[in-house]
């Protein structure tokens, strides 16, 4: 099914950006490629002969523009917004010119006044965006603890925000299975939106049986994101139920407000948090959850939020997903700075009190194989007990 025939199957009362976000942004594209239509060399000779054709024409056009941003997590959103962004970046310079020479120049004219540069831009920027979404990285990271490790070390390997079925397709799974395995866990952790509401059902028992058939001596650990049990999507391939039962047989335990303990020597506690979307904000808080304690500690939490407060019980290391890094640019620029949506956008950060926290930018991407902001990986994290 093509990503712009989706709409239909998105819940409306509970997906968080319909009518609201997404509404403004369309909004400011129509008026801009409306605007930008109005003038094209096409429309412009139109004129002479039926004024009313020259607005007619621009007018249909814009909806049809318009008709494919209706699903956010479409690719023609996507491409509109994005053609619309590079549209206005041409308009500018179009007044810039006019304002610095008194004219358009003739050139500048038979690029449309900036219509084809802004067209040959939105195809390169996607271009290299589905290449950076496909490209897939491992990053390590590089701690060290006060703490009792068992034999003084401990490897971590998370998966975050897997979403197959937009970069990440079942041809995936052998290269991925390796590349994971490779790096000889000692823990597997996945921190939520693993699975997508979209996904089809072969995808999603595909992905289950190697997740499964991973190996790591000090468990599997999985905490739900917003993503995983159907919150957005009226019709999909899997209920909850089938979920846990897939994540049973491969022996991934699930944490959704609670702790246990992992290791030879039971040496870690391992604390996996309710996901905050998921819930409506419904959980425990962080002293509840988590009660200060000599064992090393590790807290999954899909979103990076209330970052200090867990720091602030003892905590050593947090890991969280869902921001992808950003994806989009700007998009995920403005969320974190101008909105503060996120707590934390990326990468590593130290927290009050030494607790380590890392947001992952997620094995895949959400709702289209395309990145131009954050990378795909796998993150890995050797925790040293210090001498």
């Amino acid at each position: 099914m093509p990503f712009w025939g989706r709409q239909k199957k998105y819940a409306s009362d509970s997906y968080p950006q319909q009518g609201h976000i997404e509404n403004y942004a369309q909004l400011v594209a129509g008026v801009i490629l409306f605007f930008n239509l109005l003038f094209l060399p096409p429309v412009q000779l139109l004129r002479t002969s039926s004024f009313l054709l020259a607005l007619l024409i621009p007018l249909l056009l814009t909806a049809v523009f318009l008709w494919f941003t209706r699903c956010p997590g479409g690719i023609g959103f996507l491409i509109v917004m994005s053609f619309s962004v590079f549209l206005l970046a041409m308009d500018i310079v179009t007044l810039i010119l006019r304002l610095a020479i008194g004219h358009i120049p003739f050139w500048w004219g038979l690029l449309w006044n900036g219509f084809l540069p802004a067209v040959l831009i939105t195809l390169g920027y996607l271009a290299i965006g589905y290449w950076r979404a496909c490209k897939l990285y491992t990053t390590h990271y590089s701690l060290s603890t006060k703490k009792q490790l068992p034999g003084g070390r401990l490897r971590i390997v998370q998966l975050s925000d897997m979403h197959p079925g937009a970069s990440l397709k079942r041809k995936d799974i052998p290269g991925l299975a390796d590349r994971i395995q490779a790096l000889n866990p000692d823990m597997i952790v996945l921190t939520g939106d693993i699975f997508d509401e979209n996904v089809d059902h072969e995808t999603f028992a595909s992905y289950c049986k190697m997740l499964g058939e991973l190996h790591a001596p000090y468990g599997k650990w999985y905490v739900y994101g917003n993503h995983d049990i159907k919150r957005y999507w009226n019709a999909p391939s899997y209920t909850k139920e089938d979920l846990e039962e897939q994540l049973k047989k491969g022996d991934i335990r699930i944490l959704e407000d609670e702790s246990a303990l992992a290791g030879p020597g039971e040496e870690i506690r391992i604390t996996g948090r309710k996901d905050w979307i998921l819930n409506g904000g419904s959980r425990l808080n962080t002293r509840e959850l988590i009660p200060p304690s000599p064992l090393y500690t590790v807290v999954l939490d899909h979103e990076p939020r209330d970052l200090k407060d867990v720091a602030a019980t003892g905590a050593d290391l947090i890991l969280s997903g869902h921001t992808h890094g950003g994806q989009v640019w700007p998009l995920g620029w403005l969320a974190h700075r101008v909105m503060h949506i996120n707590e934390q956008r990326y990468g590593l950060d130290v927290l009050p009190g030494g607790c380590a926290s890392i947001v992952s930018g997620g094995v895949g991407t959400w709702g289209y194989p395309i990145r131009t902001e954050g990378r795909s990986e796998i993150v890995c994290v050797d925790i040293t007990e210090e001498g």
